[in-house]
């Protein structure tokens, strides 16, 4: 899912499933986070090359790294 504007044209809107059968842990939403970061940040790259950077990425990224990028996550499911 690619990153969209946000409603009124400003900032970014990332939505994450947080459907069990799709991530079965919040380090999987994390990781899932930091695909759709590498859109935002590196937006003319192929999706093979941003997989690679998620890989890359979610192995140099130390425990506390990830635990600040968890708490952008809602811990519950809004539903629209």
């Amino acid at each position: 899912m690619e990153p969209e504007l946000a409603p009124g044209g400003h900032g970014i809107q990332i939505t994450i499933n947080p459907a069990k059968s799709i991530h079965c842990n919040r380090d999987e939403e994390v990781e899932t986070l930091i695909h759709e970061l590498s859109h935002v940040v590196f937006w003319k790259t192929p999706e093979r090359f941003i997989g690679q950077i998620e890989k890359i990425l979610v192995n140099k990224f130390t425990q506390e790294q990830k635990s600040f990028l968890k708490s952008f996550i809602p811990r519950h499911e809004v539903k629209t």
